[in-house]
Parts: structure tokens; C-alpha cells; sequence
């Protein structure tokens, strides 16, 4: 550990500045002109661009400094926005402190989740709801100067089926949410990281039954395949209310 900060420590040095503060590397100090700046590519992707404008409002509200976004430049002290060397894991993100630069590297979504993590963690931010978030007014933003974390999703879906994050995606975003309801009403904006995931066969996410044992095709032949009620098999459903109508037998083997 020693060794590693004499290097972080040697580093700083080369940068015409002191940013390393005991263990931690200050990124922006409230009431200083930003040494930082915020790096991307030549090109970014809607992602990345919309990740590098959150990062920037969020620093000037709990520091009052506002970062400079740079494309193809270094920076006394660069927050660089990179796609992770796995371009297979979307979502996933490593946040690396080296130096006197912080790499927040991810996928297309995974670069705005990593952004998020920062701002929550490093910053004290908090997304409660579409109308409350919590944005503490801080004197600086700092990460650990040895910082090495990756963070990957257990869940390829997250969906908590809240009326708040189905119709403020900027909300669900904040939370690293990716839930189907997104994809369902026309999809989501490449700003957002685009959809995260298809259902396979035209399925859908839910409502189902009707897809995979149609009645057209089961319903005279295999009125057994259908649920049985008040002494009827339910093959006639209702105009309009189908899908909510329609419930397979699902003890019979066949179904």
C-alpha cells in the first residue's frame, strides 16, 4: 500500500499540482476554479455525452464548480469517460483512480450507472423520486486515491413496477433501472443507453398465455387446455378483455 501511494503521490506531482489529499485524490474544491475536467472521445454516443452532462450539473450543485467537458484532451486532472474493454457487458462499470485521473469505464449504460455511483457515493446524492433528490452542498469532491471497484448487475432486468420510474426514465436511469415498462412504450432514448434487453419469439413480458397456447388454434380442439369455471371451460372471452379473461388449465399435462 506504501509503494502504491508514493506512485499515486509521484504522479500528482507531474500533474502541476497537488491533488491528493491523505488518502483521497480531490477531484473539485469548492471555491477553486476546476482543475478537472471531464473527458470524452472524439464521437461520443448519446450515453456517454448525456453521462458527462449529468456529472457536470450535479458537481456544480454540491460544489458550486463547474467542469469543463473536453473531448480528446488531458487535463490537469481528468474524470474520463471510457467504454470498458468488455463491450459484451453493457451495464457493468469500473471506477480506477490513477494518478491524478479517475476512469469511470463501462458500457453503454454502464458509463451512466458509474457516473450515478460517484455522485451517490463521493457526493452524497440521492434519487427518491421523479420530484426529490437529495443534493448536498459539499466543499469537495473526492474519491480514495487507490480506488479499484467493479460493479456488475445481478439482474439483467430491474424492475420495480413504480408508477414514478416507468414515466421518468431519467429518474429510473438514476437508480440503474431498466425495466420493461421502458421498452413497452416505445422504447428507451439513447441517451438513456437505448433498450437494455429484447424478449425472444415476439413474447412480450407478461400476459403470455394467449401467445404461446392461442385459441384459434386450441380452442375447439382442446377446450381442456382452458381453465374450467362455474361449469365452463373459458374459450369465449369478453371484446376487449381477452388477455385478462384467458387462463390455461395448468394441471393438465399437455398445457
Amino acid at each position: 500500500m506504501r509503494n502504491a501511494l508514493l506512485l499515486i503521490l509521484a504522479l500528482a506531482a507531474g500533474c502541476g499540482i497537488d491533488p491528493i489529499e491523505g488518502n483521497d485524490l480531490v477531484l473539485v474544491r469548492c471555491g477553486r476554479k476546476a482543475n478537472a475536467a471531464i473527458v470524452l472521445p472524439r464521437s461520443p454516443e448519446a450515453s456517454r455525452q448525456y453521462a458527462a452532462e449529468e456529472l457536470r450539473h450535479y458537481v456544480r450543485e454540491i460544489t458550486g464548480v463547474t467542469m469543463q467537458i473536453v473531448t480528446n484532451a488531458v487535463p490537469p486532472i481528468g474524470i474520463y469517460l471510457d467504454r470498458a474493454e468488455d463491450a459484451a457487458d453493457e451495464e457493468g462499470f469500473r471506477l480506477r483512480s490513477e494518478g491524478c485521473n479517475l476512469h469511470v469505464a463501462g458500457g453503454v449504460r454502464g458509463i451512466l450507472y458509474g457516473v450515478y455511483e460517484v455522485l451517490e457515493t463521493y457526493g452524497g446524492c440521492g434519487w427518491f423520486a421523479s420530484w426529490h433528490e437529495v443534493v448536498p452542498k459539499i466543499g469537495r469532491l473526492a474519491v480514495p486515491a487507490d480506488l479499484d471497484v467493479v460493479q456488475k448487475p445481478a439482474f439483467a432486468m430491474r424492475q420495480p413496477f413504480w408508477y414514478d420510474v416507468n414515466t421518468h426514465r431519467e429518474f429510473a436511469a438514476r437508480n440503474k433501472v431498466n425495466g420493461f415498462n421502458h421498452v413497452a412504450s416505445g422504447g428507451v432514448d439513447a441517451k438513456f443507453g437505448g433498450d437494455s434487453y429484447r424478449f425472444g419469439g415476439g413474447l412480450g413480458c407478461c400476459h403470455t398465455f394467449d401467445r404461446l397456447v392461442p385459441l384459434e388454434k386450441y380452442g375447439k380442439t382442446h377446450p381442456e387446455y382452458y381453465a374450467f369455471r362455474n361449469g365452463a371451460r373459458r374459450v369465449n372471452p369478453p371484446p376487449g378483455g381477452r388477455q385478462w379473461y384467458l387462463q390455461l388449465c395448468l394441471t393438465n399435462p399437455d398445457v
